[in-house]
């Protein structure tokens, strides 16, 4: 389990909304947790974005689960993807001669971001957005936590 999900307030979670900043390699999700208990407002933050894939986006979207993956498992569910990517050019902050052979993409791909360091990040979800996030570093952010009533 990754540390994201070791917090009380993000599983189960709405997506209230997220922001790709291409230019500074951030993506921000905008969080609400209500449990008629608790009503917390808190922000993950992606930080030095490699690249990101998000499906099933919509307007009632509730975070499962964040967790983090070693290269192999986002192969295993995210392979056509993973090449897809690649075959548009990722990653693009370097050079290397570019490989044919879907199996020599993903061992280049693989290489590239065990040297430098990034983190990939399953997001699942009970209901709408899901994918992967590949970056450097995450932070959450709490913004607001209002406590409702008491638990018995």
């Amino acid at each position: 389990m990754s540390d994201i999900m070791k917090n009380n307030y993000i599983h189960d979670s709405l997506v209230e909304s997220y922001f790709v900043d291409c230019k500074n390699r951030i993506i921000t999700l905008n969080l609400l947790f209500d449990d008629n208990y608790d009503r917390v407002k808190s922000k993950i933050i992606f930080n030095n974005v490699l690249a990101h894939n998000f499906k099933d986006s919509i307007d009632f979207n509730i975070i499962f689960g964040i967790e983090t993956y070693e290269f192999h498992q986002l192969n295993k569910f995210h392979k056509e993807d993973l090449i897809r990517i690649y075959n548009h050019g990722l990653p693009t902050n370097i050079s290397f001669e570019r490989q044919t052979n879907d199996e020599d993409k993903l061992l280049t791909l693989k290489s590239f971001l065990e040297e430098n360091n990034y983190e990939i990040y399953n997001i699942d979800a009970s209901l709408g957005l899901c994918g992967f996030v590949i970056c450097k570093d995450v932070e959450i952010e709490y913004l607001e936590h209002i406590q409702l009533k008491k638990e018995n």
